[in-house]
Formats: structure tokens, C-alpha cells, sequence
């Protein structure tokens, strides 16, 4: 069965710069838990902006249901309308004046009629315990609330695949359980979810697969058990548990 979203030998390098992305090959799947995992620098936003259709592939393709992708706006519109990115910084995607009004530029622009903007609004606040700050000014928001109302505005527009760039970084424990318990409720009705993140703990705990980068490489695309002490150490990821998965224990049996 064709892959929603893929990647074909995908190269790209920024303009006088190190780093970028190196013959890179994943597959992202209907209703799984993608972990992309790689410590800072090894081209997992890069990625990202890839599989979002932001930048252009130097060299190989990216493929939406077994098409690659265009540079026509009417293929940008569609890919957009599939794939929703939600940044790592939450400043660079919050535009409106209050947090509702954030919320529903999303579907407003799809061109959505104005009860279902309304109704797609007030679900993605609902989703993730937003209601109360429907709406509080974006610039009186703290910065988990702001990553929240980032990913709110995404979910608002409800694409089939979604891409988060370290969306945990910086949250209290029971902020970040709301958060994945938002991106649990989409898995189970089919959304491909993608996580970027370099903490090697939560990718054991909550995903399906992972695929592990460093320098721009992917070292490493299966299920989350895979995951080895060999693997880790290759992509320099460090082993600071902060979690007590059975998973991670027996990784920690093995390697001590």
C-alpha cells in the first residue's frame, strides 16, 4: 500500500552553509506515531520543512499518495491542505489578535463556510484545554500556551498528516500529557503524526516507529523497540531518562 507521505533519496544542503539532509528515504503511515528522533543539528527540522512542502528537494522527491510534489500553486495548495506543520518556535506561527481568532485563520482560509470555522474552531481549543483562553490576547499567553494554541491552529484545519518540531521542549509534566493525549485522539482516526524531538525516553514511551537521524542521515527507520544502545550511540543521543517505560529499563539492563 502506498505511503501517505515519502521521501525518495531526498538531498538538499542550505547555500553556504553545513548541514542539511544526505539521501534521505522515510515513509510516513496512516494512524502511527512517528518519533523523529536525532539530537540538535542532525536535519530533523530540515525534514520537516521538507515533508511540508516548504523547501524544494535538491535532489530526489517527496510524494503525497504516491504523486511527488509540484511547485504550482494548485499541488502547494493541495499538499498544504494535507500536511500541517507546527513549529518549533510557537512565535513564528501566532498571527492573530486573540487566541480564538489565531485558531480560526487556519480554516477560515481554506475557505471554510462560517459555521464550520466556528465549530472547527471550538473543537482544536476543546482538544486541548483551550477554551477558557479563547480569548486572552496571544501576547499575554505564557510559551506552553502558546504551543498549544500553535498546534490548536494546525488541528483547527484537521490535515491527515502532522508534523510538530519539538513540541514538548519546555513543558510541565501534565501540560505535555494534555498535548499527547490531543495527538493520541488524532492517531485514532487516522492522522499520521510526526514528532521531531531529541528525548529519547518519550520516543520509547509514545511512539509506534521512530526514525533516527544524525548529520543529515537516517540511521535508522522502525519500530520504536528497535531502538538500540548501538543505534543511540552512533546518533549521539544522550540517555538522561526521566521516564520509568519497560522498554527503556531493559535498554538500560542491556547496556550497563
Amino acid at each position: 500500500m502506498t505511503a501517505p507521505l515519502e521521501t525518495r533519496r531526498l538531498t538538499f544542503a542550505y547555500p553556504g552553509h553545513t548541514g542539511g539532509l544526505r539521501d534521505v528515504s522515510v515513509t510516513v503511515q496512516a494512524g502511527r506515531r512517528t518519533a523523529l528522533l536525532g539530537p540538535n543539528g542532525s536535519g530533523k527540522s530540515t525534514l520537516l520543512l521538507h515533508l511540508a512542502g516548504i523547501l524544494p528537494p535538491a535532489v530526489g522527491s517527496l510524494l503525497l499518495d504516491g504523486t511527488p510534489l509540484g511547485r504550482d500553486a494548485h499541488s502547494l495548495s493541495r499538499w498544504r491542505e494535507a500536511v500541517g506543520l507546527v513549529f518549533q518556535n510557537p512565535d513564528d506561527q501566532l498571527f492573530g489578535p486573540t487566541v480564538s481568532a489565531d485558531v480560526a485563520m487556519g480554516p477560515r482560509n481554506l475557505g471554510l463556510p462560517s459555521d464550520l470555522v466556528q465549530h472547527a474552531t471550538h473543537e482544536a481549543l476543546a482538544c486541548l484545554h483551550l477554551l477558557a483562553l479563547a480569548e486572552r490576547p496571544i501576547h499575554a499567553l505564557s510559551t506552553g500556551e502558546k504551543r498549544r494554541v500553535a498546534l490548536a491552529g494546525v488541528l483547527a484545519m484537521r490535515p491527515r498528516i502532522l508534523l510538530l518540531d519539538e513540541p514538548t521542549a519546555g513543558l510541565d509534566a501534565a501540560t505535555e500529557a494534555n498535548l499527547l493525549a490531543a495527538l493520541d485522539a488524532r492517531v485514532g482516526v487516522g492522522t499520521a503524526v510526526v514528532m521531531a524531538t531529541h528525548d529519547v525516553a518519550l520516543a520509547l514511551e509514545w511512539a509506534d516507529e521512530v526514525v533516527v537521524m544524525t548529520d543529515g542521515q537516517v540511521l535508522l527507520q522502525g519500530a520504536a523497540a528497535a531502538l538500540s544502545p548501538a543505534v543511540m550511540a552512533q546518533a549521539r543521543l544522550h540517555r538522561t531518562w526521566t521516564r520509568r517505560d519497560p522498554r527503556v529499563l531493559s535498554m538500560e539492563n542491556e547496556s550497563s
